[in-house]
């Protein structure tokens, strides 16, 4: 492993894919000669997904989207983004969609996320949920 300023502070880099080691939990195994898997938090995803959308040669755009709500001053609910929408949204470039939804590691999308990603690919654009960035990387390379 080694350190890479570009990618961001506190990042280690492993081939081209930057990963959030220095903060990731381990598993407890019960066989310490087993290879633990590493476990990611749903935040070290989405931000190692988000800047490697945002530093890959085939993603023109890339952004973080939000949903949920608050209550304003005046006391009135105010709801943002829908549900199911994914976490990240991304434009390819040659102009296609897609929708990335990321998960800690071993979760799932659920059904209206699952939804969601299958609108998008039923419309011509790309879908993919993930749960370690190593997912990203080859949906990347081998689908986009």
């Amino acid at each position: 492993m080694k350190q890479s300023g570009k990618r961001g502070k506190g990042l280690k880099t492993v081939g081209d894919a930057p990963y959030p080691l220095t903060q990731a939990r381990q598993p407890r195994s019960s066989h310490p000669s087993k290879p633990s898997r590493l476990i990611l938090t749903e935040s070290q995803v989405l931000r190692t997904c988000l800047e490697l959308l945002q530093h890959h040669p085939k993603v023109a755009l890339a952004w973080r989207t939000n949903a949920g709500g608050f209550t304003n001053s005046g006391g009135q609910y105010v709801k943002f983004g829908f549900k199911g929408q994914p976490d990240l949204m991304a434009v390819v470039r040659g102009g296609k969609f897609l929708a990335c939804e990321t998960k800690a590691t071993g979760k799932h999308a659920t059904e209206a996320q699952r939804l969601f990603l299958l609108n998008v690919v039923d419309a011509g654009g790309y879908a993919v949920c993930v749960d370690n960035p190593d997912l990203l990387i080859r949906f990347l390379r081998d689908v986009v």
